[in-house]
């Protein structure tokens, strides 16, 4: 069962492949000149950290960051009440688990 979520969360395959091809090709910072779409809308690029391979858009006060593991990319999406800090720690920290089990 697939829950109804709100249609600014619902990333596209295509959305999401091209940035973890950005993070896997090691040129994930051109995307400062183009920005990211997830859900149909542009996010500004904001941060690329190679060292945790996370990559952090945002639009206004709402953000989305995507986090490379070694069989999936994390897209953790968040509202305008949670600081970017906040959430960029919690995809790093899931991202890191997931690693270190394989995932």
């Amino acid at each position: 069962m697939t829950p109804n979520l709100p249609p600014h969360t619902q990333a596209q395959i295509a959305e999401v492949q091209k940035v973890a091809q950005a993070i896997v090709n090691g040129t994930a910072t051109d995307l400062a000149g183009t920005g990211a779409y997830v859900a149909g809308v542009k996010y500004v690029f904001v941060k690329y950290d190679p060292s945790e391979e996370i990559l952090y858009v945002k639009k206004g006060n709402t953000g989305v960051a995507f986090a490379k593991c070694n069989t999936c990319i994390i897209v953790a999406f968040h509202s305008d009440k949670t600081p970017m800090g906040s959430c960029m720690n919690a995809v790093a920290k899931l991202a890191e688990f997931l690693k270190n089990h394989g995932s």
